[in-house]
């Protein structure tokens, strides 16, 4: 989801920058009304594209932080020692290629 997001925006902020030349014709200046709307209609669309992105990273922290908990209560119950401390923010298995967040690993707001 986070990714599609980022690919939302991207394409808006490309549409922008397509598009807005030829919101400037002569006949419109010195005001360029229609070109002012419509820039103003691509920001508030960034806005709300990156608001949502904040959101959803936001969930993926929450669910992030439910597992962890989940994870150290069982491996309380295990006996288990969870490594920490590592330096690396995910750990790809070799063979299925897994990728696996280390724990404290969260998204940045």
């Amino acid at each position: 989801m986070a990714g599609f997001i980022i690919a939302a925006s991207t394409t808006i902020l490309a549409a922008r920058y397509i598009y807005s030349p030829y919101m400037y014709p002569k006949s419109d200046g010195p005001k360029y009304l229609t070109a002012m709307i419509c820039n103003a209609v691509f920001c508030v669309a960034c806005i709300a594209v990156t608001l949502g992105l904040r959101w959803c990273l936001m969930n993926e922290n929450d669910k992030l932080q439910m597992l962890e908990v989940q994870s150290a209560a069982e491996s309380a119950a295990d006996f288990d020692v969870v490594k920490a401390g590592r330096e690396e923010i995910v750990d790809v298995n070799a063979a299925g290629g897994l990728v696996v967040l280390n724990p404290g690993f969260r998204y940045a707001l």
